[in-house]
């Protein structure tokens, strides 16, 4: 096959959507709960309940974690449409749940059944973000900048729905009854486009023109094999249909002796931006958004439930400036690694501004937006620019899915073990 699937993106406009949508619902899970906390936390007050602004992250965050363990599993027994299209129906289902319960349940049994359903969209959000990234590093460098830039606009959509919210009803019980069912009702509307988009990429040339240089990799491969081995490899790959090359060479890796040889190897090619993947979502979950934006006595703007939004806003946005800036080639690694360890600034800032309450400078409010957008843009760029760039460094498909896999496991592991520590920063 002499075109290259970079020159094929070019002209598939439905790849681009498709990717852009799978972006998008990466955090959509999250964002959703995140945008939702005045609603749940007048169901489940702090005086009666845990804080759900410091303990709802959690079982999410975990479950978005834990499963990267079982990538394996799920890969070699559930076919990639399921993966993506079916656990992002499972999670609107369970999101649209949330709500329900935490109307209609607000006891001690309702907040366990509500922090259960917390870790399973979390599991959910695991499972397809992973299969997302399998799917997308097959392609070209420009799939994966579309796609990390788009799991920023998330947020954005959903602290739009409440300014929205907030502009005809005003922050008070109407606001927060109703907000809710909107910001949850985009979310799955979100998700039905996505899943109708990916089905019917799943059926395009472009798709299946990816799967025919699978194909071709993995008899290329074969040769290096006895010779009997390689004519029952061949035969086996030659009589798959083309909806089934992509799960058989997602198999394939499972199959292969020296697989957890090529997972070392892929690791080694990429040490260094784990580690840097890691402490950044250290840092970031461990200030956001408990420290960064609910500890925080706002000045400026009297109004709680503006001013936690306008924070949650400038947060977004610099995401979003982040990853898209990550996309121009004007950096390497080293300036990654560099803006990695220079975040750790950033916790003495926002203790500061949480917690010194005597000083004029740091409760600003003005330095507070800066100080949330340093977040936010370092932590968009570095992400955007360690997960673009890690990929590329795979010599195969194979390889550049493993390593999209091993990184994000380092992404989750770092998003869970921030929640944890944030909770010794709840004084």
């Amino acid at each position: 096959m002499k075109q290259k699937i970079s020159d094929i993106a070019k002209h598939t406009p439905l790849t681009k959507i498709t990717f852009a949508l799978l972006g998008t619902n990466t955090l959509l899970g999250w964002s959703a709960v995140l945008t939702s906390f005045d609603y749940f936390s007048d169901k489940f007050p702090q005086d009666e309940f845990p804080d759900v602004a410091f303990y709802f992250p959690i079982p999410l965050k975990i479950g978005t974690f834990i499963w990267t363990f079982a990538m394996a599993f799920l890969m070699k027994h559930i076919s990639l449409k399921f993966r993506i299209c079916g656990f992002i129906a499972i999670q609107g289902v369970l999101m649209m749940l949330l709500p329900i319960i935490a109307n209609y349940m607000q006891t001690n049994l309702g907040y366990a059944l509500m922090i259960t359903i917390c870790f399973l969209v979390g599991s959910t959000a695991c499972i397809v973000q992973n299969s997302n990234l399998a799917l997308v590093s097959n392609f070209d460098k420009l799939s994966l900048k579309l796609y990390w830039v788009f799991t920023s606009i998330t947020q954005l959509i959903m602290n739009l729905c409440r300014a929205i919210i907030l502009v005809i009803f005003g922050d008070n019980q109407e606001g927060i009854n109703t907000g809710i069912f909107v910001y949850y009702a985009v979310a799955d509307l979100v998700m039905i486009i996505t899943i109708i988009s990916v089905i019917k990429f799943l059926k395009t040339s472009f798709y299946l023109d990816m799967l025919e240089i699978n194909k071709l990799q993995l008899q290329n491969e074969s040769e290096n094999t006895d010779d009997e081995n390689q004519v029952q490899q061949q035969e086996s790959i030659s009589n798959l249909s083309s909806s089934q090359i992509q799960h058989q060479a997602e198999q394939s890796l499972l199959q292969k002796q020296n697989k957890i040889q090529m997972a070392k190897n892929c690791f080694m090619k990429v040490k260094f931006i784990c580690f840097s993947i890691l402490l950044t979502y250290i840092i970031q979950y461990m200030l956001f958004p408990g420290v960064a934006v609910f500890q925080k006595q706002y000045h400026m703007i009297h109004s709680k439930a503006w001013a936690t939004l306008s924070m949650q806003i400038v947060y977004s946005v610099g995401d979003l400036v982040g990853k898209y800036l990550s996309t121009f080639n004007f950096y390497n690694t080293t300036a990654l690694y560099a803006i990695s360890l220079s975040r750790l600034f950033l916790f003495f800032t926002f203790l500061m501004i949480a917690h010194d309450y005597e000083s004029s400078f740091f409760q600003n409010d003005i330095f507070a937006f800066i100080n949330i957008f340093s977040l936010s843009f370092t932590n968009g760029f570095v992400t955007g620019g360690f997960m673009t760039i890690g990929p590329q460094r795979g010599s195969n498909n194979q390889e550049r899915s493993l390593i999209s896999i091993i990184q994000t496991f380092f992404l989750t592991f770092g998003i869970s073990v921030g929640t944890f520590l944030a909770l010794t920063l709840k004084f």
